[in-house]
């Protein structure tokens, strides 16, 4: 029995030698330190910062509305082939510009023109038949054709020959036999007929060439589609446009309705952009717009054109159309662009100088000076107007830090080293 106890309380004993040295550690460490009767003296504190100042503005300031999108041109459009063909030459490429109605390509006509004069001679042809030489207008009398007058004039004549036989068949006795004044009287009739069986058969005549000169007409067109030119825009002959993209190569076939050509009007830039819904009742037409670049004093500047009148629900925006001139070339159709709507006057703006602003972790601060020590301020941007920031709120202050920052902190001393104008 003692036997088996003892055995018991062995790892009892090894786990508490084990932790004798852990259990000794702090009252060794304690006995190492400083006597409690030692005295104890304050930190020195740290040299002040040297740092500069910079103005506080307060100023009018045009109030925005951010807005991003897409510049579109004022023209987009795909020139494609109008009739099949091998092509025989191009006269364009990327960048030219390209007039209303300037020719771009040409598809081999050959076998076009080969059509037309197929064409042109069933209708002269046809034209002969009727004893015309050329298609006569809508107003045409068909009786004047060479066949009716002839068969009218036969008609007649076959009428007085009746009428001098019946003045005979009605003498007593008649001066004619029956069976002849009757044999007149059928000549008459018959040629009469004729008469109208022959104005028909002029207007059926008639009719066929002038749709022979329709198939005539198609094959003029078919050929005059073998000539590709920059499309016509109605009121706008002065157009200019430029090539964004050749599609086709000399020597190619292609088909009907084969893109060949982009053509773009660059000259007035349209920006689409979404604005947020809580805008839309100040967003209107004819608002100066800004589009936002590195450049901000060269910034092109148009205005509201469109406005959507309907709020996409998927994301709670509706679209705005601004027009920019863009006689420099500048701006690219197909360019994402971020843009400023002003769509007001905030008084009493607050700027300071961009480089008074620190930002860590999204927060963004600026320091200014009360007693030789930094006082921190947590403040919400606005917009970036040359080298200056606009600030959202309040700084009880006119001046604020703009070098030294990266020793600053609130409570920190500081030393104002350089003039307060710098």
């Amino acid at each position: 029995m003692h036997g088996r106890m003892t055995k018991h309380l062995q790892p009892s004993a090894l786990l508490t030698a084990a932790l004798a040295p852990l259990l000794l550690a702090p009252i060794m460490l304690a006995g190492c330190g400083p006597s409690p009767s030692t005295p104890q003296g304050p930190r020195p504190e740290a040299p002040p910062v040297k740092v500069s100042l910079g103005p506080v503005q307060r100023q009018p300031l045009p109030e925005t509305v951010e807005v991003s999108g897409t510049l579109f041109a004022d023209e987009d459009v795909v020139v494609s082939a109008k009739q099949p063909g091998r092509i025989a030459s191009i006269h364009v490429d990327v960048g030219d510009v390209a007039t209303p109605g300037q020719t771009l390509a040409q598809i081999d006509p050959r076998d076009y023109e080969l059509a037309l004069h197929e064409r042109q001679a069933a209708l002269d042809a046809a034209l002969a038949e009727i004893g015309l030489a050329e298609l006569p207008g809508e107003s045409f009398d068909e009786s004047t054709l060479p066949a009716v007058v002839k068969a009218k004039a036969e008609a007649a004549n076959a009428e007085a020959r009746y009428q001098r036989a019946k003045r005979l068949s009605e003498q007593t006795p008649p001066l004619i036999a029956e069976q002849d004044f009757a044999d007149i009287r059928t000549q008459w009739e018959v040629a009469a007929s004729q008469s109208e069986v022959e104005l028909l058969s002029a207007r059926a005549s008639l009719a066929a060439a002038r749709a022979q000169d329709a198939t005539v007409a198609t094959a003029r067109q078919r050929l005059a589609d073998t000539t590709i030119t920059a499309p016509l825009f109605r009121n706008r002959a002065d157009l200019s446009l430029k090539v964004a993209e050749r599609l086709v190569s000399v020597g190619e076939y292609v088909q009907a309705g084969v893109p060949m050509f982009r053509l773009v009007a660059p000259n007035l830039i349209k920006f689409r952009a979404a604005a947020p819904e809580r805008f839309a009742a100040r967003i209107r037409e004819g608002q100066q717009v800004q589009l936002v670049d590195a450049d901000t004093e060269n910034a092109p500047r148009g205005t509201v054109a469109r406005i959507s009148p309907v709020i996409n629900p998927a994301n709670r925006t509706f679209m705005v159309e601004i027009h920019f001139e863009n006689t420099g070339g500048l701006l690219k159709a197909g360019a994402y662009a971020n843009g400023r709507i002003v769509v007001g006057v905030r008084e009493n703006a607050l700027l300071v100088p961009a480089r008074a602003v620190v930002t860590f972790a999204g927060v963004h601060r600026v320091f200014t000076v009360a007693d030789g020590k930094a006082v921190e301020h947590r403040v919400q941007l606005g917009n970036t107007h040359a080298d200056a920031i606009e600030i959202i709120g309040d700084i009880p202050a006119d001046q604020v830090i703009i070098s030294g920052l990266a020793g600053v902190n609130a409570g920190r001393a500081v030393e104002v080293v350089t003039p307060t104008n710098e």
